[in-house]
């Protein structure tokens, strides 16, 4: 209900009757719910299933009220999940170009041969424009069966919702913008990934100090503290993930990833999804591999007015990551993460000079974000700290 003024809201409400048609409808919604309790929705998990059996308030908020997990998670169990690998994209929206771009690097210049699911949210991709993948091969638009939330933190769930609803059972997670440098297809047969089915890289800092509050909202109460697999930030703009061995951290994974507008808080920097991977691998006791090198700067000279800083002239938009250590033949840079000038010049891309941490074992943070000019399109770069 809408009113032209306080004045006319409070009239109505002792006088225009509105507090006993608020009454009523209370009452008629208590006992709707009431009668309902001995046969929950179908479409209502069986855990939350059987707290409305009981009288109790389903525990399902935000945009997985109504979803149930384990149709919602394909891994090898009770599903017709097949031994194929694959990659993950998720481009919906203002990222659809720059997925096709992801596509085309991958098909014409990395000669990569695997089949791809392009992942949006209802209303994201019109039909026109999913018929500009029809030139690829093995590549398949999805649509994610789940309302999420169309602002940041909470539409960044989908990421992680697409790794588990995807169909392949081992699954390359590659961000829109990330581009790779060769064929990343080859990261399924290093020794990293084999030994724990699980393949993720860091971001540039360590990961904050937070509250024990914080941990025990982040765990449903099950931590108060850091566990020891956590000690970096993560990277999520590639991950490697076999759903096979990593059933309960996936169930974990959606479960987390759709309550993540009510967890960001908690979590580091923007409270996007990038930590919910180790968060949900840690609260499982499932092993990961971390690459262990640190991700290095791409960027151009900034020149001469920037020269005076005392961070340089370096202007970094770019993350470059590596592939694990021993993963020959292909043992090197893999992936250029394009964080920061996406969406300024679509097609330009400002690599002149790459920026590595002069010391990656102290353990301290080599890179971090500063702030251009307070009214700058372009808000931030990348610096080196050492």
């Amino acid at each position: 209900v809408r009113y032209c003024s306080p004045t006319c809201q409070r009239s109505s409400w002792r006088e225009g009757g509105h507090r006993q048609e608020c009454a009523n409808l209370k009452m008629r919604s208590t006992s709707a719910a009431s009668s309902s309790t001995a046969s929950p929705p179908a479409s209502v998990g069986a855990a939350a299933a059987e707290q409305v059996s009981l009288g109790a308030t389903p525990r399902l908020l935000g945009p997985g009220r109504t979803v149930d997990l384990n149709h919602l998670v394909t891994t090898n169990e009770g599903h017709e999940l097949g031994t194929s690998r694959g990659i993950v994209i998720c481009a919906g929206g203002p990222y659809l170009s720059l997925g096709w771009i992801s596509v085309k690097l991958l098909r014409d210049f990395c000669h990569c041969t695997l089949p791809i699911e392009i992942w949006h949210l209802d209303g994201e991709v019109a039909e026109e424009a999913a018929s500009t993948f029809d030139c690829f091969a093995s590549v398949r638009l999805r649509q994610l069966p789940l309302d999420l939330p169309r602002r940041r933190p909470g539409v960044w769930a989908i990421k992680p919702l697409a790794v588990c609803s995807s169909a392949f059972r081992e699954v390359l997670l590659l961000d829109a913008d990330n581009l790779p440098i060769d064929d990343p297809g080859t990261l399924f047969e290093t020794e990293a990934y084999k030994d724990s089915g699980a393949l993720f890289w860091p971001d540039f800092r360590p990961f904050p100090k937070i509250s024990s509050s914080s941990w025990r909202a982040l765990s449903a109460g099950a931590l108060c503290s850091q566990p020891e697999s956590i000690s970096m930030e993560l990277e999520s703009g590639q991950a490697v993930i076999d759903k096979g061995r990593h059933s309960e951290a996936l169930h974990r994974l959606a479960n987390l990833a759709i309550h993540l507008e009510e967890l960001a808080p908690h979590l580091p920097g923007d409270g996007g999804d990038k930590d919910l991977f180790q968060l949900a691998w840690a609260l499982e006791a499932s092993p990961f591999t971390l690459v262990s090198t640190g991700p290095w700067a791409v960027g151009v000279d900034g020149g001469m007015a920037r020269a005076t800083s005392p961070s340089g002239p370096f202007v970094g938009s770019t993350m470059l990551q590596h592939t694990p250590e021993n993963s020959a033949p292909n043992c090197g840079p893999m992936f250029l993460h394009r964080t920061i000038d996406k969406h300024e010049e679509l097609f330009r891309l400002n690599w002149k000079l790459v920026a590595r941490p002069k010391n990656s074992s102290s353990g301290g943070s080599a890179f971090k974000l500063e702030k251009l000019a307070p009214h700058a399109r372009l808000a931030t770069r990348i610096v080196p700290t050492s």
